[in-house]
């Protein structure tokens, strides 16, 4: 295991100064051994409704004393939390730790030799028994700590003597131990969703399939391999898996200790995830009744419906209509991110559905583990976590008379129910699981649910995951203007507060909150308390516990590329053109990402809004003010943050806009980008070669982009720069084939005529009039022009190549002739002259005379015709 490997190079380094270093040394090296025991232990716990996981992790973090670390391994080993360790860990690492050992085993010399030490330095410990286990080692390693390193003196030369001892303990234990001959991985998730993997123990390639897996959506940091993948949540790292640290107490309200027993460094953790008690939390406001009650015409466990609930017609419509029809649809999904609603609204209609003879049942299961309350968000105890949680509650509620007797298995009855085997007993059940994203394990459950599920039994799930969408999803998008209002104008009236309240002021509210009914109710509390009209984006910015528990799991459960522009928007609050953003996302300094599944991402799960310039029909991003202010404060410990920063930089080029700019367009921005480009680049326009990504692909999108780029290098005027001119302006005109303005062809004739690029000038002028509506002047100065280039041989071109150029041109003056005078026909009959079409010239040389016959190029024509 790679954190131990580096730990003894360390003791390798301290034996050749003393040994009194060494002595140190290798008491660090015990005290990591017994420190990763207990995080790579505690990482075989699974969440659980006692949450011991938690109850361990919150005391570890404030462990300042490594007694505090052995006592949590004896609860991992022997206590409550032993019961809940995974079955593998059970079979292995438990029971190499608490069975007791013989002579000959490596347990018994890891004791043994840790004894010999004790006994050398006169330390106090507990008798050992004739067989110890292996647990024994901790506390005993902590007496040693504390009596040496930690408060006591020790005479170097006894040091010197107990080295050997020690070293052969601690060996012992870090070579045979089972935790740390398994495979050990970092895991960092690259943009694009596959997975860069590090290994840190010898092998790891139980985490291949991370590489090349877009589906997983496991969080970066260190996981050991069990029967999963599991994250060891106290045990930080980097991708390089260059340095290791673990907990070191100094525990406060915002941050603790982690420490590196190999380099002495320090880093800070959050303390935020620990702030919650760690005994026995509330039930939720919304948890299920504890028994089967008679509500309309079924018997059910629902909890009543929010007081202060809006309606939402077209959703309770749709949800009802689900659930009542007959049809196939088994598991039935209301979703949506960030707590919009979804619980309350589902309570409205299953409160209407008791009221039908559709179901008999209605099963209400609650995973919530937090309440969304005025004062804040507080951490509650779910209903149920597992499949044995859902089965035991079920079988709590219907009691069946057998459930006592020996072989009764509650997950065999609650699968037979699901299934309908046992149909003869009770009519159609709905089944309800609320905050399903909540569950240990969700996409396991979810399969179990949908492999068991038959009809007319059906399943309701409502969940902020995309993932469990069933076979009906209902999406619930943010409040519009009206049930905004109607939420404002009820919780105003409890709050006493209608007259503080203004037509603006009520504007900015609903547009602030994005529609999300929480914090409408907790802004219009901050203006009960304040009595005033409070500023709406300084109190969103002041409820740090409120934005954690609005936006934390759904940030967590984007994938990168959608984290990295939720990041990048959330730096700058501005609407921002979809296609500026993709320009500046897409540049070669970042790793490549699909921008536009992004931001579709981020519009489903509400953390951004999109808008439609009524203009051009572009598509711009805005981040509502509370998710906003939760990005700024996830940016502030981001490893991405100098690049979201160097984003922004591009970004902010574009120029700041309100929602109220949208209507206008993306031309605004492109001109404000471009103006802002010419100021940078105007003392060296070399600088240019930075921002050419971004243009580039932003006139992959808006090709008018193409035109602006041409005038930059217009401006600076150097030959190659007026070629860079000319290729902008072919973009441009290869990217609008059918409605490219006649002034731009015009604009690249005469700068090919610049550069001396006759071939290009007259190609240029010859689709202008082929694909242009033109003045017939404009048609008749290129057939001149052409005359001209001819006649003076500046034109060099074959022999096919000319009768073409000629054809194409003279076509078109024929079709027009009718807009001709006298001019126009010498010119024509100039270019049939070309295509040795003489008697075609002659008789436009003919015509033309008829309109006016003392025309200067037509009476020499005819003399070059013998017309005479």
């Amino acid at each position: 295991m790679e954190a131990l490997r580096q730990m003894w190079g360390r003791v390798e380094v301290a034996r050749q100064d003393s040994d009194s270093e060494l002595f140190n040394a290798l008491l660090l090296a015990g005290e990591l051994a017994l420190k990763l025991a207990a995080v790579g232990l505690l990482a075989a716990i699974p969440d659980d409704r006692d949450r011991h996981r938690y109850r361990l992790a919150f005391k570890l973090v404030r462990a300042d004393g490594l007694g505090d670390w052995a006592a949590s391994l004896d609860d991992i080993l022997k206590g409550p939390a032993s019961q809940q360790l995974c079955e593998i860990a059970k079979q292995t690492e438990k029971a190499e730790l608490v069975q007791p050992c013989t002579s000959g085993s490596w347990q018994y010399e890891a004791i043994m030799s840790l004894k010999t030490v004790l006994d050398r330095l006169k330390l106090q410990y507990d008798a050992l028994p004739g067989r110890p286990d292996a647990r024994r080692w901790f506390s005993m390693f902590s007496i040693l700590r504390n009596g040496t390193r930690g408060h006591g003196a020790t005479v170097p030369s006894v040091k010197s003597d107990v080295c050997p001892a020690l070293e052969k303990s601690i060996r012992f234990f870090t070579d045979n131990f089972s935790l740390f001959t398994r495979e050990w991985a970092y895991l960092f998730r690259n943009i694009s969703g596959k997975y860069r993997v590090t290994k840190i123990s010898t092998s790891a390639s139980s985490f291949d399939t991370f590489k090349r897996s877009t589906h997983a959506t496991l969080a970066n940091g260190v996981y050991i391999h069990f029967d999963e993948p599991r994250r060891v949540e106290l045990l930080e790292s980097s991708p390089e898996a260059t340095d290791f640290f673990v907990p070191n107490g100094k525990f406060t309200e915002r941050k603790f200790e982690f420490i590196s027993y190999v380099s002495d460094d320090r880093l800070d953790g959050d303390a935020i995830p620990y702030m919650v008690p760690a005994e026995n939390l509330p039930k939720s406001e919304t948890r299920a009744l504890g028994r089967l009650e008679v509500v309309g015409n079924c018997f059910v466990n629902i909890p009543a419906v929010p007081k202060d609930y809006i309606h939402r017609p077209a959703l309770e419509h749709e949800l009802q209509t689900a659930l009542l029809a007959d049809e196939r649809d088994r598991i039935v999904t209301l979703s949506k991110k960030n707590n919009i609603n979804k619980t309350s609204l589902a309570l409205e209609v299953l409160h209407r559905v008791t009221q039908t003879k559709r179901y008999e049942i209605v099963c209400w299961f609650s995973a919530r583990d937090i309440d969304l309350l005025l004062d804040g968000p507080r951490q509650v105890a779910p209903d149920v976590l597992t499949d044995i949680d859902i089965a035991k509650t079920f079988v709590g509620l219907i009691d069946p008379p057998n459930q006592r007797e020996k072989g009764f298995n509650p997950k065999a009855f609650f699968e037979a129910h699901l299934s309908r085997q046992d149909a003869q007993h009770f009519e159609p059940i709905l089944f309800v699981f609320d905050n399903f994203e909540t569950v240990r394990n969700p996409p396991s459950l979810f399969m179990w649910l949908y492999q068991f599920v038959r009809h007319p039994n059906k399943i309701l799930i409502t969940a902020r995951h995309k993932e469990f969408t069933g076979d009906f999803e209902i999406r619930v998008e943010g409040m519009a203007e009206d049930e905004c209002r109607a939420l404002i104008e009820t919780s105003a009236s409890r709050l006493d507060i209608v007259g503080l309240l203004t037509e603006n002021y009520i504007g900015r509210l609903i547009d602030e909150s994005g529609g999300h009914p929480y914090v409408l109710k907790v802004l219009l509390g901050e203006v009960a308390k304040a009595r005033a009209l409070v500023d709406i984006q300084r109190i969103v910015a002041t409820q740090d516990r409120i934005l954690h528990a609005l936006f934390e799991r759904t940030f967590a459960a984007l994938s990168p590329a959608a984290q990295r522009v939720f990041l990048t928007l959330s730096n700058w609050h501005s609407a921002m053109p979809a296609i500026a953003l993709q320009a500046v996302l897409l540049r070669p300094a970042n790793e490549r990402m699909d921008v536009v599944a992004a931001i579709e991402e981020l519009r489903k799960s509400s953390l951004v809004e999109v808008f439609q310039s009524v203009e051009d029909n572009e598509d711009f991003i805005s981040v509502p003010l509370s998710a906003l202010e939760f990005g700024k404060s996830k940016l502030t410990a981001s490893p991405l943050k100098t690049a979201v920063q160097a984003d922004s930089e591009f970004l902010q080029m574009f120029g700041a806009s309100q929602k109220t700019d949208i209507r206008h367009g993306i031309a605004p921005r492109i001109e404000r980008l471009f103006s802002t480009i010419s100021r940078a680049i105007a003392k060296d326009f070399g600088g240019l070669n930075d921002f050419l990504p971004i243009v580039h692909l932003l006139a992959q999108h808006s090709p008018a982009a193409w035109l602006s780029l041409a005038s930059l290098y217009e401006e600076e005027g150097s030959p190659s720069s007026l070629e860079e001119a000319k290729a902008s302006l072919r973009r441009y005109l290869e990217a609008t084939p059918t409605n490219a303005s006649s002034s731009v062809w015009k604009r690249l004739a005469d700068l090919c005529e610049t550069t001396n690029d006759f071939v290009g000038a007259v190609h240029a002028l010859i689709e202008m009039c082929e694909h242009s509506v033109v003045p017939f002047f404009m048609v008749s100065n290129t057939a001149n022009k052409l005359n001209s280039l001819f006649r003076t041989r500046a034109l060099r071109v074959d022999t096919d190549e000319k009768r073409i150029l000629v054809r194409r041109l003279a076509d078109v003056m024929s079709e027009r002739l009718s807009e001709a005078d006298a001019d126009d026909y010498s010119r024509l009959a100039y270019l049939y002259l070309h295509l040795h079409d003489a008697e075609r010239a002659k008789a436009l040389t003919l015509d033309g005379l008829k309109l006016d016959t003392q025309n200067e190029h037509l009476i020499r024509l005819a003399d070059k015709l013998q017309l005479h």
